[in-house]
C-alpha cells in the first residue's frame, strides 16, 4: 500500500541536538528512505548545533534521496550553514 501523507521527522530526537558526524546524516537517511511516505518534512526545532562536515552530508545525502525532502524551523545559525555548504559544493547538487 502506498502511504501519501507527509512524515514529520524531528532530526534532534532521531540523532542528537547536536549534529556533527557524517555517519549520523547517512544512518538518518537511510530511515527516511525506508519510510512509506514519499514527503518528509525535517524538524530542526531542537538542534543546538551542526557542523560543516554533517550539514555536507546531509545535503548530499538529500540530493541522493528518492524523497521529497523539506525543513522547517531551522535556526539562523543551521540556515547559514546549510546555505555556505550548498554554495561552496553546488556543483555537486541538482
Amino acid at each position: 500500500m502506498i502511504q501519501t501523507k507527509d512524515a514529520e521527522i524531528d532530526i534532534a530526537d532521531a540523532i542528537s541536538s547536536n549534529l556533527y558526524l557524517r555517519a549520523s546524516a547517512i544512518d538518518f537517511f537511510e530511515k527516511i528512505e525506508n519510510a512509506p511516505a514519499q514527503k518528509i518534512v525535517v524538524d530542526f526545532r531542537s538542534v543546538e548545533f551542526i557542523n560543516r562536515s554533517f550539514a555536507h552530508e546531509y545535503l548530499t545525502q538529500k540530493n541522493k534521496s528518492t524523497k521529497t525532502i523539506s525543513e522547517i524551523h531551522l535556526s539562523e545559525d543551521a540556515q547559514k550553514m546549510l546555505e555556505i555548504v550548498f554554495n561552496v559544493h553546488k556543483n555537486e547538487f541538482k
